[in-house]
């Protein structure tokens, strides 16, 4: 009965609905009846003088006529624990003791139907002490329930702060898809610039080596021109020494004319 009892007890303390808090006390009486039926049945056993006097008997030393009511009555009391207690009896051992286990090796069937009736006798004072506790403990009201006015406010609040998320939502799958085309635009617009780029420097290159082509075509004429020039000067210079040699050669011969003159007055 541990499931139950934790789960009547949270629901006593918290609960705050009279509607839950009634449907869990006519739950648990409801249990008891189903174990007071089962210890009526296990009495009647007793009285009817059919139980075997063997010990360590396996199952079946009851009879099907108390062993197949026994389990109906379980079956309805562990419906009732687990809708009372949420499911949290799921694990409880059977509120209504069965007649299915082998007895022990000193125990008649009369010793088991009185022990039954004495474990389900203790049940029931553990359930009556379950619904008082639900009858008598106050439950604390939640501090949102008595202000009102906050948590109107807060639920306003909230309402904004949900529509704010939602457009924020909206809006931040349109910013990636505007985001990812202009990264698509970037991507594409790069080649062209790197194209454009290399086209450029390329006729750059070409128009500069044109250029010093063109500046070096002169160089070659100019050093063309001086050559030519110089040669043209040497040859030229051979020429006037041979015309000044010409002219130098008359005054040799007047020379001798006058040294001729010169002897022949002195014979005179």
């Amino acid at each position: 009965m541990h499931g139950l009892e934790k789960s009547i007890n949270t629901l006593a303390s918290q609960e705050t609905d009279k509607k839950v808090r009634d449907n869990a006390v006519k739950l648990l009486d409801g249990i008891i009846d189903d174990i007071n039926s089962g210890i009526s049945l296990w009495n009647k056993f007793l009285k009817s003088g059919k139980a075997p006097n063997e010990t360590g008997l396996f199952g079946g030393w009851a009879g099907h006529s108390i062993e197949r009511p026994l389990f109906d009555l379980e079956l309805s009391a562990r419906a009732k624990a687990s809708e009372a207690s949420n499911g949290g009896s799921s694990l409880d051992v059977p509120l209504v003791s069965l007649a299915y286990s082998k007895l022990e090796d000193d125990q008649t069937a009369n010793d088991a139907a009185a022990s039954a009736i004495a474990a389900m006798k203790g049940r029931i004072e553990r359930i009556k002490a379950l619904v008082n506790v639900i009858k008598t403990t106050k439950p604390k009201k939640p501090a949102a329930a008595s202000k009102p006015k906050p948590a109107a406010k807060a639920a306003g609040s909230k309402k904004t702060s949900t529509k704010k998320t939602v457009a924020k939502k909206k809006a931040a799958p349109k910013k990636k898809a505007v985001a990812k085309k202009k990264a698509a635009a970037k991507k594409k617009s790069t080649p062209k610039k790197k194209t454009a780029t290399k086209k450029k420097t390329a006729t750059k290159k070409k128009v500069a080596q044109k250029k010093s082509v063109k500046k070096a075509a002169p160089k070659k004429k100019a050093a063309h021109k001086k050559k030519a020039a110089k040669k043209s000067v040497a040859k030229k210079k051979p020429a006037v020494k041979k015309k000044a040699v010409k002219k130098a050669a008359p005054k040799k011969k007047a020379a001798g004319k006058k040294k001729v003159a010169k002897k022949k007055a002195k014979k005179r």
